[in-house]
């Protein structure tokens, strides 16, 4: 039943996945399986929040903190922090807010080793701040979300958990839109995309790239931002990584992190392509800077921009390199 409950709601019958929830609560408590009861109570909470329906949400707190009272096991413990910190994140209120924050940094520094939970807690983080941002227009949010942006990043990395290393470089190519950084945010959804294709996520990939089209189509409109004042809630409503970031935490299935062991330990010296992340195992394209590309990704930095992402030096040297004039960081050598 509970299996069922995770099946209706990433279909969207939320209906469906309460009903299930509820009955494997009860029958979970019945036959005295009180640990069950309570990861239950962890999704019953989220299905409701993702309802709307935040009364009941906090009487199922409630129900779940009597619970977690009864049990006094530390990780449950964490577990309702982390459903409070949801509930009150939902609130109008600033200070209730900054309350969900404060829960939510306690947890990610008490909670180092937990791959289920690390990650939507730092998505969480990260979308507290961006309602900071939209209201604040504070700028410095943004280093803020990045620092979160990049742990994950790391977290996934060496985890190797794909789909959501694509996901995060997918955020992050969102990110550098909202500081119109138009040639970041190219290079971040190549990235995701190749991810995403190396990997046979294929709707991931389709979605990426037609974002990426989008981009193409609307690079004017970004461009123009340069010289008029723009709220960065405009901005981040054009950009749509709010609504990315609340889909991400909808999937929940496709934020849990599946790792062994091994999989944690310090890399041996691998040949991995600095676009796909990816093991390479035939061709590829070694920079004078020692930076290697499979042969997937350097046909498609040529095509973009045909500069090593690395030193900026030409990787085709018959074909020009293409990049804006104004852009001053990039200066090749003549010689």
């Amino acid at each position: 039943m509970n299996n069922l409950s995770s099946i209706y709601k990433i279909k969207g019958d939320l209906e469906l996945a309460l009903e299930y929830i509820e009955s494997s609560i009860k029958l979970n408590n019945e036959m005295g399986n009180f640990l069950w009861a309570a990861g239950g109570y962890d999704f019953l909470i989220q299905i409701l929040l993702e309802k709307g329906d935040i009364n009941q949400a906090k009487k199922s707190l409630e129900r779940f903190r009597q619970l977690k009272n009864q049990l006094k096991h530390e990780e449950t413990n964490r577990i309702y922090l982390f459903n409070k910190a949801l509930i009150l994140k939902k609130s109008l209120r600033a200070r209730e807010r900054g309350k969900a924050e404060e829960l939510l940094i306690s947890l990610l520094e008490e909670w180092k080793d937990n791959h289920e939970y690390r990650p939507m807690i730092l998505l969480n983080l990260c979308d507290l701040l961006l309602i900071e941002l939209k209201m604040l227009n504070d700028m410095s949010i943004l280093e803020e979300v990045e620092s979160y942006l990049s742990q994950l990043l790391d977290l996934t990395e060496k985890s190797k958990s794909y789909y959501l290393l694509a996901e995060t470089y997918y955020l992050k190519a969102k990110l550098a839109l909202l500081t119109l950084n138009i040639k970041e945010t190219k290079r971040f959804l190549i990235q995701a995309e190749k991810i995403a294709q190396k990997f046979n996520f294929n709707q991931l990939a389709i979605r990426i790239s037609v974002e990426h089209e989008k981009l193409n189509n609307q690079i004017d409109i970004w461009e123009g931002l340069n010289n008029v004042e723009v709220s960065m809630e405009e901005r981040i409503k054009l950009a749509g990584i709010d609504k990315q970031i609340y889909q991400l935490l909808q999937n929940r299935a496709n934020l849990i992190i599946k790792v062994k062991e091994e999989k944690l330990t310090i890399y041996k010296e691998q040949k991995l392509c600095l676009v796909c992340r990816g093991e390479i195992s035939g061709f590829m394209y070694s920079c004078t800077c020692n930076t290697i590309y499979c042969e997937t990704c350097v046909r498609a930095l040529i095509e973009l921009e045909n500069i090593c992402w690395v030193c900026n030096a030409p990787i085709d040297m018959s074909k020009p390199i293409k990049h804006d004039m104004k852009d001053n960081e990039i200066r090749i050598d003549k010689e």
